[in-house]
């Protein structure tokens, strides 16, 4: 792998870790609904693998030296001028299609994922009230309109 592959993959890489995080913090908040959960985490990584393939597009366009491939690589291993334009362009387009195409497949698997929760009748998982950090009631010396007896010591209305 050339340097410039290698900085494009780094580039691309990078930016896809970060939406993937994203998406596992989606997941994570709607994990008592795991068919919901893996049907949002699939469109969102479906969105994520039509804007990479966007970009990769875009990228045979775009000014070598306005990109992060560019930026990362050393001076030493960045291509003449006049070929940079085709080889970093080449190079962003091929990390984005092998980018895409893996997110495809997650994407994919989380969708089949959510059907199949939803055939299963998995609806949303209960929580066991022993496993709560607070509990229903609140502790009497609280002053609240629900608990009465931090108004009233003697609890007399």
């Amino acid at each position: 792998m050339t340097p410039v592959d290698r900085a494009a993959f780094v580039s691309i890489g990078r930016a896809n870790s970060f939406v993937l995080l994203g998406i596992a913090c989606i997941a994570f908040g709607l994990m008592y609904q795991p068919p919901l959960a893996a049907f949002v985490c699939g469109v969102l990584c479906l969105s994520q693998a039509v804007i990479l393939l966007g970009f990769a597009r875009w990228s045979r366009n775009r000014p070598y030296h306005h990109t992060e491939t560019w930026l990362i690589m050393s001076k030493d291993d960045r291509p003449p001028g006049g070929f940079a334009q085709q080889v970093v362009s080449v190079a962003l387009h091929t990390a984005c299609m092998w980018f895409a195409r893996r997110i495809v497949w997650y994407g994919g698997i989380l969708l089949a994922m959510s059907i199949a929760l939803s055939s299963l009748g998995v609806t949303y998982l209960e929580m066991d009230q022993r496993h709560l950090l607070y509990s229903d009631h609140e502790p009497p010396f609280l002053l609240s309109p629900t608990n009465p007896a931090a108004h009233d010591p003697a609890g007399t209305p």
